[in-house]
């Protein structure tokens, strides 16, 4: 799920800012500053998950992102505000992977660590290919903002999926 959602905001973010009335100048800066915020987060997002459970993390990070993606789908188009969303979308969604790695590498058998990590590097490949075959047939048929509903969608349910899990 986290590789749907990535892999769809990667290959069509600056699509989608476009669609929705930015400049081309603006959305590239819209997509730098979700990158950089991203990179940033990673580390104390990731210091936080080694003190409570990853998936309780996971969980609000996946809510977070959710947030923003109907708040760039909703909101008035300006800069400023849009450049303040991608920083909340980058700090929320990016460290998403590593965090359900990390958790994924926690409960790993010792001596299966290569087999793991191949298994979750597949696994959000394939999402990074399916995610932006669907956002981009939505937004065809419904606009470009679809493309942070559909990522609120995703990062939706994966939260609901992993909060059943921590209940169970």
């Amino acid at each position: 799920a986290a590789g749907i959602a990535t892999g769809a905001f990667w290959a069509l973010g600056a699509v989608a800012a476009v669609g929705v009335g930015l400049s081309e100048r603006d959305a590239a800066i819209f997509m730098g500053i979700f990158t950089a915020t991203g990179a940033v987060a990673q580390w104390p997002i990731g210091r936080i998950s080694d003190r409570i459970d990853r998936r309780i993390v996971l969980i609000g990070i996946l809510v977070a992102a959710a947030i923003v993606g109907v708040l760039l789908a909703v909101l008035p188009r300006t800069e400023w505000l849009w450049f303040v969303l991608a920083a909340f979308l980058g700090a929320a969604m990016a460290p998403t992977y590593s965090v359900a790695a990390a958790h994924a590498y926690d409960h790993a058998e010792p001596g299966t660590m290569v087999e793991t990590a191949e298994g979750l590097f597949v696994a959000s490949a394939s999402g990074s290919i399916i995610g932006p075959l669907v956002a981009s047939t939505l937004m065809d048929h419904y606009g470009a903002p679809t493309l942070f509903l559909f990522n609120a969608a995703v990062h939706i349910a994966l939260a609901i999926y992993i909060f059943i899990r921590v209940r169970m």
